[in-house]
């Protein structure tokens, strides 16, 4: 059988630098309450920010307010962490072939 690798440490956790708590509290309300992707484009990703954008209004009409709320929510999370939101549900743990 395979040895498992850890990709990450859960208990290795860095705390954030000052005001990033701001920071990161006002890119969550811009997600909600003016327009999915308005962080990206704040951090200067303006493709990936307007392709949001147009998600979420997509989504909006489509389904209503929960597409806002799931394309908002993938702006943030690729925002601040660098991944979608649906990689932070995979498992960290990935088996040798």
């Amino acid at each position: 059988m395979a040895e498992p690798i850890v990709v990450s440490d859960p208990d290795h956790v860095t705390p954030p630098e000052p005001g990033r708590t701001l920071v990161n509290g006002a890119k969550a309300i811009g997600e909600l309450g003016i327009l999915p992707g308005i962080s990206l484009i704040a951090d200067g990703d303006v493709k990936s920010g307007a392709l949001h954008a147009i998600g979420g209004v997509v989504a909006a009409a489509l389904i209503g307010p929960v597409g806002w709320i799931l394309a908002g929510a993938d702006s943030y999370s690729y925002s601040v962490t660098g991944k979608h939101i649906y990689q932070h549900f995979r498992s960290p743990i990935h088996f040798k072939k």
